[in-house]
């Protein structure tokens, strides 16, 4: 215990040494050249001195290890004397006079407490040979084999978030209203929003004329098309309540607490974020794709293959080429066992390729409804046009001050979320 206390205080008198070494070297190179020779030589009288404390400590270092190698001598000496063997054959430690306790304990009559003759024979003994028979019995030596804890913890896997996967647009932004500029689309369906206002009337395009058209001195017909608007989004706030730890929690874990905590709060955040994507209103959280307006489709009740037909050739072909599905596991389990009657083929094969529904990708949500009941249990549609707004990714706050003594861990992040083209998707609802 002598020689670590010299050991420390040599190590503190050497750091000290080598602050004044570090300074005296940053004064000579800032030194002007008539001063540096006054300085080389005070460097040089420093380092002379560093140099003699440092062979001080690596003296106190040797008979440190002098010391540990004559101790671990001892126990040798000692173990021999004791007849322990510390790694034997098997690796555990081993001895005569265990053999012979435990098949004492073995064979103690009814009226004798065997534990009590064990350790009776095994007073003197290392505590090798005490804990190896004597660790069951707590009064007998069991507290002083620590448990197997295992820094590892152990729970439940998080539920997946579906929207971002599903390909939502994702837009930084340094405000908290995202503006973009719309033309809204025109009664027709495959038009890009510049559509003829005859063209409904007549029933043709009108925007085709004959070679050497003429208005005869009327006025040409006039659109009303393209119309302009608005698609705003605001940016809302994701703050859960603040989670109180006290200090000795985070200092004696045994597993990185600070890194489980990150990893929890940012699983939360994207789970709420997708049921938000999904179910929100849009009042002080991001609007929903169920709620944002999206025309529906029966699809039976229970669903219908026919109902899934009608679901998908619904949407518009332009959107239809890069859709996707999302639905529960339970609506995707009722789909598969979907047949062509009582007792019939199914209708999508178990060797389809998984996870499709008409050649296009399902993700599974396990926020959207499952089949029982009326419900919109079934998203078709292109999720680029959801776009999510981002102002801020998650920040973790350290609150002292307001949970003195303990600390308060608060996460913290901004965005929005919205449909910005409700004739991209269609939802299925079971009537």
């Amino acid at each position: 215990m002598a020689l670590a206390t010299e050991r420390a205080q040599a190590m503190e008198k050497l750091a000290a040494q080598f602050a004044v070494l570090t300074s005296i070297r940053d004064e000579l190179h800032a030194a002007e050249e008539t001063k540096k020779p006054e300085v080389e030589t005070k460097f040089d009288n420093c380092y002379a001195d560093f140099e003699k404390q440092k062979r001080v400590l690596d003296q106190i270092e040797t008979m440190i290890e002098i010391e540990t190698k004559l101790a671990d001598d001892k126990n040798a000496q000692d173990d021999a004397k004791h007849g322990i063997r510390r790694k034997g054959p098997s690796g555990d430690p081993q001895k005569e006079s265990h053999g012979r306790a435990f098949n004492r304990y073995l064979r103690a009559p009814a009226h004798i407490n065997p534990m009590v003759e064990c350790a009776e024979m095994l007073k003197g003994y290392g505590p090798d040979e005490m804990n190896a028979l004597l660790g069951t019995n707590d009064e007998l030596g069991g507290f002083t084999i620590p448990e197997d804890f295992r820094a590892e913890l152990l729970r439940a896997l998080p539920g997946f978030a579906a929207v971002r996967s599903a390909g939502a647009r994702i837009v930084p932004t340094g405000r908290q209203i995202v503006v973009f500029p719309t033309i809204k689309s025109g009664t027709d369906p495959y038009s890009s929003g510049l559509t003829n206002a005859d063209e409904q009337a007549t029933g043709g395009n009108a925007n085709w004329k004959p070679q050497g058209y003429v208005t005869g001195g009327t006025v040409p017909p006039q659109q009303d098309q393209p119309t302009f608007g608005q698609e705003r989004i605001p940016v809302h706030i994701w703050q859960p309540n603040a989670v109180e730890l006290s200090r000795e929690l985070l200092d004696d874990s045994v597993f990185p607490l600070e890194t489980v905590l990150a990893q929890l709060f940012a699983e939360t955040k994207a789970l709420d974020e997708d049921w938000a994507f999904l179910n929100g209103d849009g009042v002080g959280k991001p609007e929903g794709i169920l709620n944002a307006g999206v025309a529906t489709v029966n699809i039976g009740n229970p669903l219908t293959y026919d109902g899934l037909v009608d679901l998908y050739y619904t949407l518009r072909a332009q959107y239809r080429t890069r859709a996707v599905w999302m639905m529960s596991s339970m609506v995707f389990a009722a789909i598969v066992k979907l047949n062509t009657g009582s007792g019939g083929m199914l209708i999508f094969p178990p060797n389809a390729p998984p996870n499709t529904l008409f050649g296009r990708q399902v993700f599974f949500s396990e926020f959207l409804p499952n089949p029982t009941g009326a419900a919109k249990i079934i998203l078709l549609g292109e999720f680029s046009h959801y776009v999510i707004a981002e102002r801020s990714d998650m920040r973790i706050n350290r609150l002292v001050e307001r949970f003195a003594p303990n600390i308060g861990v608060l996460p913290h992040a901004r965005l929005g979320g919205q449909l910005t083209r409700k004739e991209a998707f269609r939802i299925g609802v079971q009537s």
